[in-house]
């Protein structure tokens, strides 16, 4: 009883300074709410089973790093956001012909993907759902979501590069 009040106050504490932290870095107020909040859990779960002799300073490094990593998710997204649209634009440009075999070159990769990773990569690129968003529905980790939108990138990306 006395861990959960000692946790509970501490929670209490630093959940606002935290939250603007996160927020500070990303500029994204439900992100900013779920890093703090998974940093919590984290303290929870691991609070037993490792020694951190200052979980304020080590919850600070684990946020400034979700949030590090969200901003390098974010750019990913970006550039192939960019790259799709110069695709688009370029298809403008040539031929009509070009520009079909081009898309049904997305489409037919896309395709190609195994019903998993296709599923995964249409939630989170075409619907533009979070990751945990996406893990929650199907019940799998967001580990699980990142390798098959890594994958599927992958697939993507190889497949323009070698067959241009």
């Amino acid at each position: 009883m006395e861990k959960e009040k000692k946790f509970e106050a501490f929670f209490k504490e630093n959940y606002a300074p935290f939250y603007f932290f996160a927020l500070q870095l990303i500029n994204d107020e439900e992100m900013s709410k779920d890093i703090v909040n998974d940093s919590f859990e984290l303290a929870w779960t691991k609070i037993d089973s490792i020694e951190i002799v200052n979980w304020k300073s080590y919850l600070l490094s684990y946020i400034r790093n979700k949030c590090v990593d969200y901003i390098r998710h974010q750019e990913v997204k970006r550039k192939y956001a960019e790259f799709y649209l110069k695709l688009a634009l370029e298809g403008r440009n040539d031929c009509t012909s070009e520009y079909d075999e081009r898309i049904l070159k997305i489409r037919n990769v896309i395709q190609s993907f195994s019903p998993q990773t296709k599923l995964i990569f249409q939630e989170c690129y075409l619907r533009e759902k979070k990751y945990k968003e996406v893990a929650e529905e199907l019940g799998i980790s967001v580990n699980a979501v990142k390798k098959h939108i890594v994958k599927a990138l992958k697939i993507l990306r190889e497949s323009f590069v070698n067959n241009n």
